[in-house]
């Protein structure tokens, strides 16, 4: 779901969802978005013994290095390091 459809639910413009958003999450929308993405990625990881590319695909990643990089900003791991310590 795009920033403009949330923001569009709520009535609000755009950058007032995202000030609001921000002050209650203490993260942007597309960082708190991101987050749970790599959270499931995590758990598919683990429980679903699934390629890598095909769970960045399933999450709506389109590019698999930019996943990469994502996963191992937030977790401080490649997705191919988290698969070895489980």
């Amino acid at each position: 779901m795009k920033i403009s459809q949330l923001s569009g639910i709520c009535n609000l413009t755009e950058d007032h969802f995202i000030r609001l958003f921000k002050k209650e999450m203490q993260c942007t929308p597309i960082q708190y978005i991101n987050q749970k993405k790599i959270e499931r990625a995590q758990l598919m990881l683990i429980v679903e013994k699934i390629p890598i590319k095909d769970i960045a695909y399933s999450l709506s990643f389109e590019n698999i290095s930019y996943f990469n990089r994502l996963f191992k900003q937030i977790t401080h791991y490649t997705p191919t390091q988290y698969c070895g310590m489980v």
